[in-house]
């Protein structure tokens, strides 16, 4: 029995929930799993996150900030934790109630990870000194780890010779409303644009009559990019990334949030995106010619591995079946 404590929606995004859905997708229903998210949030988030976890077996329970009463009254023994703003109080409380704490880490801002398996999906992140405060503590580090939500996109690179089809892609709430601003400054292309919840759907309404815009309802990222012939995606540099590797289509990657500087930065310096902003994103469209797309998929490949969710899958298996 496993329970996830996570967080998102609202300025957060949903990058965070959709990271550990993912994983928690390839338990088998022996696995019994519950995930934990604060009741401090609108009624229109609380909505939109009841929405979300409706289309899952999983449980689901909203609670207060008095975390030593909830852990307490949680008779699940193992707990993962892919929380944006995770603390060392947080952690310290639930080991007094769990028997194994499992933590997805993304930018190593804590002083102390705690915990019985540390897991970091990103390449960059076999660069951070984690130190090792459980003699025992397991660690699954870099893209090996990869928690992906579909299936690779696999043959030959179907690369035009101009660009002239793009994808929007700022998450389940664009929390900056980069579609309204993007749109105004890309009018000599054909956009796309994804809505899958009403958050989104609100954004975008207003944007109905942009006549270069195509908004398209409950699809996967993987039928756009093929059924629309996509010739590359602008997107935040969050874990969509990884997907976005998978679907071998260039990207230009914006941070959208603090906890995407390291991502937006390494991979820029890898060549695997073009790291870019809402000021400069029209002189690095117009510099991003054939020859160049080719090199940013290409040095992409290496970033991202589809077993990895069932690599991990395995680990905690493993790691609380030891426990029993």
């Amino acid at each position: 029995m496993i329970t996830f404590f996570v967080d998102g929606a609202g300025k957060q995004g949903l990058g965070h929930i959709y990271r550990s859905i993912n994983l928690a997708s390839t338990f088998s229903k022996k696995y019994k799993i519950k995930f934990l998210i604060s009741k401090f949030k609108s009624k229109k988030n609380i909505k939109l996150l009841k929405i979300i976890f409706s289309k899952y077996e999983f449980k689901l329970k909203f609670i207060t900030n008095n975390l030593s009463i909830e852990f307490e009254k949680d008779i699940y023994k193992n707990i993962l934790f892919d929380h944006p703003k995770l603390k060392e109080k947080t952690i310290n409380i639930a080991k007094k109630f769990y028997s194994k704490i499992l933590i997805i880490d993304d930018e190593n801002t804590l002083k102390k990870y705690n915990c019985d398996l540390l897991i970091n999906q990103n390449a960059y992140s076999k660069k951070f000194k984690y130190k090792n405060f459980n003699k025992n503590q397991k660690k699954a580090i870099g893209q090996n780890y990869t928690i992906l939500k579909e299936y690779p996109i696999k043959g030959k690179l179907r690369l035009k010779k101009n660009i002239k089809k793009i994808l929007l892609l700022f998450g389940a709430t664009d929390v900056k409303n980069y579609y309204k601003y993007l749109i105004q400054k890309l009018d000599t292309y054909k956009v796309f644009i994804p809505v899958n919840n009403s958050t989104i759907e609100e954004k975008v309404s207003k944007l109905k009559k942009t006549k270069n815009l195509k908004i398209l309802r409950n699809i996967s990222i993987r039928k756009i990019i093929i059924n629309k012939k996509i010739d590359i995606v602008i997107s935040c540099c969050g874990s969509s990334l990884y997907d976005l590797f998978s679907f071998k289509i260039p990207i230009i990657g914006i941070q959208c949030s603090d906890d995407q500087n390291n991502a937006h930065a390494f991979y820029s310096k890898k060549k695997a995106i073009i790291g870019s902003n809402m000021q400069n994103i029209q002189n690095d469209l117009n510099k991003l010619n054939y020859k160049k797309r080719i090199m940013l998929v290409k040095n992409s490949q290496k970033y991202y591995n589809f077993n990895g969710k069932y690599l991990l899958r395995n680990k905690i298996i493993k790691l609380i079946n030891d426990n029993d």
